[in-house]
């Protein structure tokens, strides 16, 4: 019965992950595009510091 729980809850924390990672590339893609900080995280639900390193990422790439 745990172990049952435990790959409910590993199943679940992977989705949760999964899900983050495709608002991540969304919002990446929103700023690309010229959108503001405040629209992205709005329409992605992502929290408004997330689009900011996002932004960040975007602005200055490693070279």
């Amino acid at each position: 019965m745990l172990s049952n729980i435990m790959k409910d809850i590993d199943k679940s924390y992977w989705e949760y992950g999964a899900a983050r990672k495709a608002k991540k590339e969304v919002a990446k893609n929103f700023l690309l595009d010229g959108d503001s900080v405040e629209k992205v995280a709005r329409n992605t639900g992502l929290p408004q510091s997330t689009v900011l390193e996002l932004k960040k990422e975007i602005d200055s790439p490693d070279t």
